[in-house]
Formats: structure tokens, C-alpha cells, sequence
């Protein structure tokens, strides 16, 4: 089983978190399952660039920053891992 785990941190701590408990995985599909945990935290999906995508494969993780957010954010970043059992 995959899964990506999607946490919103401010101040080094976990404010809230969500996963996504996949059968099949894959990188392609990485903007799909962004929006899917946005959705479920109940905050705006971030934009995807290049560099999140690139350490996401390299990674298994990637964060976003409030750069990333069209509109204010009230947390200091978003992070995103993957990781099997």
C-alpha cells in the first residue's frame, strides 16, 4: 500500500494533517493527489512548479511555502511525503 501524507505546519508543529491511502502510485498523477489532500485540509491547492515535482521524485517529499499560495495563508508551510508499507 502507498501513501501520501500531507501535513500543515506553523511554528514547527502540526496543525493539521491528512492521508491518502493509494493502490497504484505514480509520479505523473503528483498534481492529482496535491488537490486531493488540499481539499480534504480544507486549504487552497498550492502551485506546482518544476521544483516541487523534482523533489518530490527525488525526495518522496516537497513542501510549500507561502510563496506558493495565491492567497494569505495562516500556516508556515505545507509538506508532502510518500511513503509504503
Amino acid at each position: 500500500m502507498n501513501y501520501i501524507w500531507g501535513k500543515i505546519l506553523k511554528d514547527k508543529k502540526i496543525v493539521n494533517d491528512y492521508t491518502l491511502n493509494l493502490n497504484n502510485f505514480s509520479y505523473d498523477e503528483f498534481y492529482e493527489y496535491l488537490k486531493e489532500l488540499c481539499y480534504n485540509l480544507k486549504i487552497e491547492t498550492p502551485i506546482l512548479l518544476s521544483k516541487h515535482q523534482n523533489q518530490f521524485e527525488e525526495y518522496n517529499m516537497t513542501r510549500f511555502s507561502k510563496d506558493d499560495f495565491i492567497d494569505f495563508i495562516t500556516f508556515d508551510y505545507l509538506m508532502i511525503e510518500h511513503y509504503e508499507d
